[in-house]
């Protein structure tokens, strides 16, 4: 879906807004940079996304740009301090969109956020314990009640998140063997 040509006035300018609705899933964090990274080098800068899955663009001269997403520190009081540290790397913190920082650099020398392996691992397995591994423990501790109390959203439920669950732990799977 999306919505062209929505003009929004900003500070006396007028500038061009586009909206987009997509959709990853949380293993697909490197296909949503080349997203974001291809948008702005055709124009579009993200200003913002809301509801998780509605990237909001503004136009922009066509320039070398480099998005990148990194899974962001669990404790609020490290929140400054690693965002602290992308802007001494030349990153710019763009905003936040379901546990992930997502910035941007001009693409010119070093433009990944993770330039070793083991980096990038420890950043896959931090995703895979905090929001797999919850989702699937959430999963396992309310299906008996929904058992007991409604046979019938139980099923509808897993027949749901069951295939859900699999397709993210097969993803998550390849990403940890890939990498």
């Amino acid at each position: 879906l999306e919505l062209n040509g929505f003009i929004e006035i900003v500070r006396g300018k007028v500038m061009e807004t586009k909206i987009e609705c997509k959709v990853f899933f949380i293993t697909d964090f490197e296909q949503e940079a080349a997203y974001l990274t291809g948008m702005h080098n055709a124009g579009w800068k993200l200003v913002a996304i809301r509801m998780g899955m509605w990237y909001i663009f503004e136009e922009c001269p066509p320039e070398n740009v480099v998005y990148q997403l990194d899974f962001r520190p669990e404790k609020k009081e490290e929140q400054s301090v690693y965002e602290q540290m992308y802007r001494d790397y030349g990153w710019e913190h763009v905003t936040d969109c379901n546990c992930f920082g997502i910035f941007r650099k001009a693409g010119v020398g070093d433009t990944e956020l993770y330039s070793d392996l083991k980096t990038k691992k420890a950043m896959v397995g931090r995703i895979f314990k905090r929001r797999y591994l919850l989702s699937l423990a959430i999963y396992c501790l309310t299906l008996p009640t929904f058992l007991i109390h409604s046979p019938i959203l139980a099923v509808v439920i897993s027949s749901i998140y069951l295939p859900l669950l699999t397709v993210l732990g097969l993803r998550f799977y390849r990403m940890i063997k890939s990498n």
